[in-house]
């Protein structure tokens, strides 16, 4: 039987990650908190539902299987980004940019490094 990949790992370290950087945040009070939440959120829910559904088929039976899945799920993970996005600049009041964007680019960075060191 083929092992479950390691991917899962990644998206654990980056909860992990989320959580402590969203900890501090909380005791410190900031006002910055709902911002950062939101993009840490918007990073991890698209990449976890595109690793879900890219690596629920595995062995070279199912080569077609996960071809087909992967480009479903990458159009799933862009479209859930955008709506992310779209919904923290919407409900979010006042958004703060510039952290939203920090704790997207932190996730991103875990997922970049992550997947270089699954290789």
């Amino acid at each position: 039987m083929i092992s479950k990949p390691a991917v899962y790992k990644v998206i654990v370290i980056q909860c992990f990650v989320a959580l402590a950087v969203i900890g501090v945040l909380l005791v410190s009070d900031s006002a910055l908190t709902p911002s950062v939440i939101a993009g840490f959120l918007i990073a991890i829910i698209p990449y976890s539902y595109f690793a879900l559904r890219v690596f629920r088929y595995r062995g070279a039976k199912a080569a077609a299987r996960v071809a087909q899945s992967f480009y479903r799920a990458e159009a799933g993970k862009f479209g859930l980004s955008a709506l992310g996005f779209a919904l923290a600049f919407i409900l979010i009041v006042p958004v703060h940019a510039v952290p939203l964007f920090a704790a997207y680019g932190v996730i991103t960075l875990i997922q970049l490094v992550g997947a270089w060191w699954l290789i």
